[in-house]
């Protein structure tokens, strides 16, 4: 329990729970939900120390509706042995891709309600402990969905999220052949499928030169090379190799030894 919280009643619209609060301390204040009937607030007229939000409750959900075009889930992010919801496929991919790029401790979705002195109020779509030890605030929003109005929340929240030590970032989703090729590798991600650590020790020092995904394929067994490819494709999703995203994805598709990872993150 953060100090010097307080207690809030919840509204019954759960995709806006905060919306009673009436914001007169004349600071931010960060709320969050505690269960269905109630939540709990901070002023944050200070910077909040070791803030943890991964056991938080989501802070709303989104609109149920006939015939709506959204689509809600949960991903099972593995690398954070975590479940999140997404309420849209521009999240989705977003969380696909962050799962890709990112190193993190926890994720966590609708973690938490900004409501500015001003009396607007703000839900971020997620929380983000990264292995650095640093945080980040993500906002989920297509270029062309950004608007004025947005662009002034985004500002206040990005002006918040300085003070305590946050970082805050606005995610737009990937599309195209990078999108095409990432969903495949996802397929890969789990950590069973990765190579020994004498298949992997090799397969770098093989990839410093160059190769097509099927050479690499025999590289790792002359007799039924396919039975090798999810290792590859799991290496290429954790970014321990690299290949051109910019078409689409084939055994003939050139990979190597990816940037300044050597040795891919595994998980225990």
């Amino acid at each position: 329990m953060l100090a010097g919280a307080f207690r809030v009643v919840l509204s019954r619209n759960k995709s806006d729970p905060f919306r009673d609060f009436n914001n007169k301390t004349g600071y931010n204040v960060l709320l969050w939900r505690e269960n269905a009937k109630s939540g709990r607030g901070v002023v944050l007229d200070r910077k909040i120390r070791d803030f943890d939000p991964s056991g938080f409750p989501l802070s709303r959900r989104g609109y149920n509706f006939p015939h709506r075009r959204n689509y809600e889930g949960f991903y099972p992010f593995i690398s954070a042995g975590d479940f999140v919801w997404y309420e849209s496929l521009e999240e989705l991919r977003c969380l696909v891709l962050l799962e890709h790029t990112e190193k993190l401790l926890f994720i966590t979705s609708q973690p938490f309600c900004l409501s500015f002195k001003d009396n607007t109020r703000h839900y971020p779509d997620l929380f983000v402990l990264g292995a650095d030890g640093r945080r980040t605030v993500y906002d989920v929003k297509p270029m062309d969905a950004i608007d004025t109005d947005t662009r002034h929340v985004f500002a206040k929240t990005s002006d918040e999220c300085e003070r305590q030590g946050w970082r805050h970032v606005v995610l737009h989703a990937i599309a195209g052949w990078h999108w095409t090729n990432l969903e495949w590798l996802a397929g890969f991600r789990a950590e069973d499928m990765h190579p020994t650590q004498i298949e992997e020790k090799s397969l770098l020092e093989y990839l410093r030169t160059p190769h097509t995904v099927a050479e690499t394929a025999r590289r790792l067994d002359g007799g039924q090379p396919s039975f090798r490819m999810p290792a590859i494709y799991h290496m290429m999703f954790r970014q321990a190799l690299s290949y051109d995203h910019s078409g689409p994805l084939s055994l003939d598709s050139t990979i190597w030894t990816g940037g300044t990872h050597a040795i891919c993150n595994r998980a225990g």
